[in-house]
């Protein structure tokens, strides 16, 4: 098979990590995918975001890594919000050599804020990866918005990345990455409150314009979280899954599922979150079988001021 068929494998979730499209965490430390979303911030942030991984391979062994460390900065000084994500260690899954690899990850979002009812986004993010085969650089821009309803109980939310993925031969491949969601929101800042978010991502099937071959098939995903802050206390649950279909020209579907468990402690200038993500990688192919399950524990820490 090509060298890149196998590489573009991802068993972890594309970055960044779980993260909502619609409205920002209750955990402020959390980055947001979708530009439009960082304008419903409660404040500004300073955060720093560890994950570590424990994969099952395909041999049956038990490889623990420390797989991404970061740090976020959101500043929030009126109705224009910005939010820097940096993370200098990242590495992800060749599944060709069944190894983590080395990589970096590096995201900007910019969103204006009008009368409290709208928000427009503009998003950048680049990745660069060294997996064994060779390197790989994916870069994104995004648009995006988001409307406020009801004072706030419920939110509407949507936009398009254009991404490129570029490899070792100069070979290029684009698509547009569309996301949108329905949140809710009820409770107090600060005291008690719940958020709930249901949104999908779609890829459409991509391919390289030169020989180095592979292809990204088209990809659905759909995840729901729900938060519950009482008092001091923060409570998450998640549930994500992830289908490419018709995986490497078969009849099969490569699926991903993961369930995300978190407990976290907030007051009004600090935070500190725990995570546990329980997940599933399945695909069963003519030239090789997938089935690796894994585990991600995750820990952040806020400072908030307004």
């Amino acid at each position: 098979m090509n060298r890149f068929v196998l590489i573009a494998i991802v068993l972890l979730i594309s970055f960044p990590l779980s993260a909502q499209v619609v409205i920002p965490s209750l955990d402020p430390a959390l980055p947001n995918e979708m530009a439009s979303a960082i304008a419903w911030r409660f404040g500004s942030t300073v955060g720093v975001d560890l994950n570590y991984i424990k994969h099952e391979t395909q041999s049956g062994d038990s490889e623990n890594v420390l797989y991404q460390s970061g740090g976020l900065i959101a500043y929030q000084p009126a109705n224009f919000i910005g939010e820097l994500f940096y993370a200098p260690i990242f590495k992800t899954l060749d599944v060709s050599s069944d190894e983590f690899v080395d990589g970096s990850y590096a995201s900007l979002k910019l969103a204006i804020r009008g009368n409290r009812m709208v928000s427009v986004g503009l998003g950048y993010e680049s990745s660069q990866t060294d997996f064994n085969a060779g390197k790989e650089s994916v870069v994104a821009y995004e648009g995006s918005f988001s409307l406020r309803l009801l004072d706030g109980l419920f939110f509407v939310g949507g936009g398009m990345q254009r991404v490129t993925e570029t490899n070792t031969d100069s070979d290029s491949r684009k698509w547009n990455k569309v996301m949108a969601g329905v949140a809710m929101q009820l409770g107090t800042p600060g005291k008690t409150m719940f958020k709930t978010e249901v949104f999908t991502r779609l890829l459409p099937k991509a391919e390289f314009d030169g020989d180095s071959g592979g292809t990204r098939e088209k990809t659905n995903e759909v995840q729901a979280i729900m938060e519950l802050q009482a008092g001091a206390f923060m409570f998450s649950y998640g549930y994500m899954q992830k289908i490419m279909e018709e995986y490497q020209g078969s009849d099969e579907n490569y699926t991903t599922t993961e369930a995300r468990y978190g407990l976290g402690l907030k007051t009004e200038s600090f935070s500190v979150g725990l995570y546990r993500y329980a997940g599933r990688t399945k695909w069963d192919g003519s030239l090789i079988q997938i089935d690796s399950p894994y585990e991600r524990y995750r820990v952040t820490v806020g400072f908030s001021f307004m």
